[in-house]
Formats: C-alpha cells, structure tokens, sequence
C-alpha cells in the first residue's frame, strides 16, 4: 500500500476573520449615520447632524477633560480643573515655568460649541448624543442619571471623550477592513466593479427608488480616498426619549434578504414569544419596503424600534456593517455564515430569536453593563486635579477600588453597541 511522502498536519483552526468575506471600507462608510440618515429620515427618531471641526477632533483625542465655563450643570469636573490652576498660580515663584493654559471649549471652538447648543434647543432641551457609528453607552455611568441623557454641551463632551466606544470610532473604524473601491489606491477592475454594483441596484428599484439611491452614493460625505485621517466625523444629537428595550431588536440581511432577527436586550420578557409572528412580519415588511431596494450595499444589519407592542410601527435605529465587529446578540456569526451560504437561492422562514425563561442569558436586571469602561466618579473627579492630586488619592487609601468600576481599559473593541464590546450603537 503506498503512502504519501509529506507528513500530514492538522490545520489550525481558523478565526472568524479568516472565514468571514472581506469587509470593504465603503461599506463602514455607508454606515455611517450622516450617510444613511438623509435618506431615512422619515423612518428614524427626531436627530440633528453636526459636522464637526478638526479643533473638536483635536479635542476630543486628547487626554484630560476641559468642560466649557458657560454652564452649571457640571461644575464639580470643572470646578477640579479651577482648583488645578489656582495651585499652579501659587506656585509660579519656584523657577518653574508654568504650564500652557488649556482653552475650554467656548474658547477652542465658540462656533461649533454654540451650535450644539442650539441644536439641543431645537431639540427640546434633551438629547442622546453618538458619533459616526458608535453612543457612548460605556459612560453613561459618567452621567447623574446613568443614561446618555444629556442636557448640557458639557455633559455632551463628557460622555464623548469618556467613552471607549467613541475612542474606536476615532482610531479604529477600518480595522480588519480591505481596500474599497472608492480609494485613490484601488485598481481600475475594482471600480468598474463597484460601479456595476451601483448600476444593478439602481435598475432593481423603482424610479422614485433610482433618484434617492443616485443622492446617497454622489451625495454622501465620502472621500476620494478612504483613510482614518480622512473620515469625515458627525456628531448626531437625536431627541432624548425612553426606549423600551423589551422591544428592540436587531436584523441580518444577505443578498437583500433578511437571515435572521435577535432580540437586542438579554433579559426574558413573557409577553414577546406571542407577539413574534407579528413582529417578523412586521419588521420584514418594513424592510421590503424601505431598505432592501435602496440601502447600497446587500449585506447589512440593522436596528429597529417598535415603540408599542400593538399597534406596531417600525422605526430605524441605526445600520451597522455585515462584519464581526457588529454583536450577534443571540445568534453566532458563524451561524449567519451558515444561513447565508446554505439557503442561497431558497426561500425559508425568517428566524427570531427571544431570550428563553431558561437561557442563561435571562434575568440580567441587576448585572453591570460595559464594566470594563468604568472608573468610580472620585476617581475621575482627582484624575483632573493632575498628578499630585492622584498619588495623594492613593496614598491615602481611598484608590483601593471601593465604590465598583473596573479598569479604564477593554470594553469598547468596537463601538457603540456596547454589547461584548461590538461597534455599532443604536442609542
């Protein structure tokens, strides 16, 4: 009996990312909120978009935090800068130079900082506020009301620079991304390409169809070349309103069909398993007719809303990409592949997943949410007071991590969402 020369190994095991189709830097783009929002408006939650400066890009990198001077509402994180530069005041007689003074925002960018504020009016005085694709649900524990409730600019810049999810955004939105047809490095057969796409999905849609998906792809604030330097950034403000989290759900979409629907919140509602039939039907048709023949790209997920259980009506949340970085919630994304693969071509039923009364992810009413982002507020509080003020904080005990929290580092990995540290966010 013959046998083979070459020693036979066993392969490693492959990562999701090795088995997952390429994710092309257009398709982050085009889920994007201030792409995707003027197309949807009439389907999405009351929100403004704010193009934002490279002095508030600037700001919102650095370390520290300067809240403005024009507010009341949070003055014991700036009352702890006041204090910082009060000291160093005083001690300008030793021969040292004294460090620059940093500008608060109403100074850094008076314009921009005016129109939030009037954007929040307009608004009602209450918003959520969310960068290109990720809320900064990780810090909400930043705020009073432990929600992204924010009625302030401050509270606004508070939440931005104190989130993980937010800093993803800002350096990380093309990981694991290949090039995209739209940049100046892609070959010529990839933009024939891409442009054949756009053709086949303008001559499947209606003509009213045609006309609003021609806007979105020359309109939108794309780059001709798709860099993390060269993103265009948006601060979104959407109109504050408490969301019943029983009745968001998120949903996987592959050739313009729809593979699956998750329940977004982890905990067991009884009232949902009755209601699925109807919330499938529901959703899908909301799709049919309004996404499927119109969002540019065929593999996608998003998020809905159904703000009562009956009557319902769908409202659209947020898009997030087709990619790992997006939460699968109740499903696995090598069970997406699965379905995506296996019934190319066939019709089936559209499968919801509900938390069970037993599944282990029920009952999570009391558990802590993006854990990994937190720092108790004392601590944050001294962390402004400058480096003295923290060696003194820990010499005297009281850093010990009494008062909950976890480390500053981990939990954002992606954005937004929020859920196991993944991208997007419908907040």
């Amino acid at each position: 009996m013959a046998h083979s020369t070459t020693t036979d190994t066993l392969e490693a095991p492959k990562s999701l990312l090795d088995i997952f189709p390429p994710v092309r830097k257009s398709h982050i783009m085009n889920c994007a909120f201030a792409t995707w929002h003027p197309i949807y408006r009439p389907i999405t939650p009351k929100a403004r978009t704010i193009p934002l400066t490279p002095e508030f890009m600037s700001y919102l990198r650095e370390d520290g935090i300067v809240l403005p001077d024009d507010e009341d509402q949070i003055t014991t994180l700036s009352d702890s800068d006041t204090e910082s530069d009060d000291e160093t005041e005083d001690d300008e007689g030793d021969g040292e130079t004294p460090p620059q003074r940093v500008l608060n925002p109403t100074e850094r960018f008076p314009e921009l900082h005016q129109k939030i504020k009037t954007t929040m009016r307009e608004l009602g005085g209450s918003v959520a506020p969310k960068l290109n694709w990720s809320a900064p649900k990780d810090a909400a524990f930043m705020t009073a009301t432990n929600t992204l409730e924010c009625r302030t600019p401050g509270e606004v810049y508070l939440l931005l620079k104190s989130s993980d999810f937010v800093t993803h955004d800002l350096e990380h939105a093309f990981r694991d991304c290949t090039d995209d047809p739209y940049s100046d490095d892609a070959d010529e057969d990839s933009i024939t390409a891409a442009s054949a796409d756009l053709s086949i999905t303008t001559t499947t849609a209606t003509t009213t169809t045609t006309t609003t998906t021609t806007a979105t792809t020359t309109d939108s604030p794309r780059p001709a070349k798709l860099t993390q330097e060269t993103i265009p950034y948006h601060l979104i403000l959407r109109k504050w309103f408490a969301i019943n989290p029983s009745l968001e759900f998120r949903v996987f979409v592959s050739s313009r069909r729809i593979l699956a629907i998750t329940q977004r919140d982890l905990n067991h509602y009884d009232f949902l398993p009755a209601l699925r039939p109807s919330f499938i039907a529901a959703i899908t048709a909301f799709f049919t007719e309004h996404l499927a023949p119109t969002f540019p790209d065929p593999d996608f997920v998003f998020d809905v809303y159904l703000p009562h259980a009956t009557p319902l009506r769908v409202w659209l949340i947020d898009i997030n990409p087709f990619a790992p970085r997006t939460d699968a919630i109740l499903f696995s994304w090598v069970e997406l592949l699965r379905l995506r693969n296996g019934d190319e071509g066939q019709e089936r039923e559209v499968e919801m997943r509900l938390v069970g009364r037993d599944d282990p992810e029920a009952y999570q009413f009391a558990s802590q949410q993006y854990s990994a982002s937190k720092l108790p507020r004392d601590v944050v509080e001294v962390g402004l007071e400058g480096e003295e003020a923290v060696w003194e904080f820990a010499r005297s005990g009281n850093g010990s991590g009494n008062g909950g929290g976890g480390g500053s580092g981990g939990g954002g990995g992606g954005g937004g969402d929020g859920r196991k540290g993944t991208w997007s966010e419908s907040g």
